[in-house]
């Protein structure tokens, strides 16, 4: 399955990248996720792999999230 989304960011290009690549942290502001893990050799670009602890109606599942998809630094 695909899922995508389009938002606008109240802040700079550079710094929203920055804080969307510290993907171990995107558990404290993503209300459903228990941690977020990266498993793939590298951090940023197409093929990051991500394991990620989150809930469902407050039952834990376990995922595995890949990018696969990299317009610019302005699309993620």
């Amino acid at each position: 399955m695909r899922v995508s989304s389009e938002t606008v960011l109240p802040a700079s290009i550079e710094r929203s990248w920055e804080v969307l690549m510290r993907w171990e942290d995107q558990a404290i502001w993503m209300k459903d996720a228990d941690s977020v893990r990266v498993v793939s050799p590298h951090r940023e670009g197409v093929g990051v792999v991500l394991a990620v602890k989150t809930r469902v109606l407050n039952v834990p599942l376990r995922s595995e999230e890949h990018t696969s998809e990299l317009q610019s630094r302005l699309h993620l």
